[in-house]
């Protein structure tokens, strides 16, 4: 039987860039979500978030408890689930609510909270966009014991272990320029693009143990910015980094082997700053509880968003649109600190020790 092998000790490294990459996603939903800055093709290349999330999702599970492939699919499944299930509830529940007594012609489609594969949708605004990541990472996730086996099945060869990403490349764009008629291509993209990430982070022990030389970083790095200028001026790829993420394709593949080769050249700094103890609390509370705040915060922009229209400040705010950007990224960060002490039972149950 297939197992997950790993070591139970936590990788502060790693949860300091598990930390950063949501308190990350925070600032571009302060950018994207609420349009104080109008959107532009420059912050579209800011967009380094979600392949970061799974990479770390492909390091940390490697390094997580040893578990049979059946107990990893419990695990993983229930962690996400139960959690998410909670917020659809509610979701639900506040959408129903909404419609009702606000006359609206709308109704909530429940089956598409409940099952994940199809993006629920609601009336109300902020509270699903970002579901569009659960679906993709259940399919992942389901794959991830094969990816593992597939690295172990390969370790011991220098050059055939890296076969699988010239794979995915090529899958990629491929099916850049395939589009089937399908109903969840998009969703198999996805899928498929974050299947890459996860992968890299399978090699995550290895990379740190033994790390490229620098000059193959930079020369990666160099690659990919060159790879990305042919994709946009030949080949006619977007050059807006936003719809080249929706669905994922190789621009925006190129986009962030880039900026993993500069994180990788930088890594020192960005642990550094992040263990700063002005941000640390910050990055241990994102760490320690991310999906729970992921999932959440979007509660927290609608109640900062609805306070700030009910009492006429957006055209004040909308006059000074990157110190309004900051300012609400600040107070969107401090209050979703508070997440995990409603919620965060769900993510980490307490464990009650009893005497036998």
């Amino acid at each position: 039987m297939m197992r997950i092998q790993a070591t139970t000790k936590r990788d502060i490294e790693l949860d300091c860039y598990r930390g950063g990459a949501l308190l990350w996603v925070i600032l571009i939903h302060c950018l994207y979500w609420v349009g104080f800055v109008p959107n532009n093709n420059y912050q579209s290349y800011l967009l380094f978030e979600m392949p970061m999330f799974f990479y770390i999702a492909g390091a940390s599970n490697t390094l997580g408890n040893k578990k049979n492939i059946f107990q990893f699919y419990k695990s993983r499944f229930a962690r996400i689930l139960i959690p998410y299930w909670v917020y659809a509830a509610i979701c639900i529940t506040i959408s129903e609510h909404t419609i009702l007594f606000m006359a609206q012609p709308d109704k909530v489609i429940i089956l598409n909270w409940i099952i994940p594969i199809e993006n629920p949708m609601s009336s109300i605004s902020y509270i699903w966009w970002h579901l569009w990541f659960i679906p993709v990472y259940l399919f992942v996730m389901l794959l991830f014991p094969f990816y593992l086996n597939l690295y172990k099945r390969l370790h011991s060869q220098k050059l055939l272990k890296y076969t699988p990403f010239l794979l995915f490349i090529i899958l990629i764009f491929y099916f850049d320029h395939f589009n089937l008629d399908w109903h969840y291509y998009k969703l198999f993209k996805q899928v498929l693009f974050y299947s890459f990430w996860v992968y890299l982070g399978i090699f995550y022990s290895e990379f740190k143990q033994s790390p490229w030389p620098r000059t193959l970083i930079v020369l990666t790095g160099l690659i990919t910015i060159f790879l990305i200028i042919f994709l946009i001026f030949k080949m006619q790829y977007p050059i807006n980094m936003q719809s080249n993420k929706f669905p994922p394709n190789l621009a925006f593949l190129m986009l962030n082997i880039g900026y993993l080769c500069l994180f990788s050249l930088l890594k020192n700094y960005i642990v550094r700053l992040l263990s700063l103890s002005i941000i640390n609390t910050v990055i241990k509370t994102f760490a320690t509880y991310g999906y729970t705040i992921y999932l959440y915060h979007p509660f927290v922009f609608l109640t900062v968003m609805t306070y700030i229209s009910k009492f006429n400040y957006s055209q004040k705010l909308l006059e000074h649109q990157y110190i309004s950007t900051l300012l609400l990224f600040i107070v969107i960060t401090l209050i979703s600190m508070l997440l995990p002490k409603f919620f965060g039972w769900l993510e980490k149950p307490i464990k009650i020790e009893t005497n036998k």
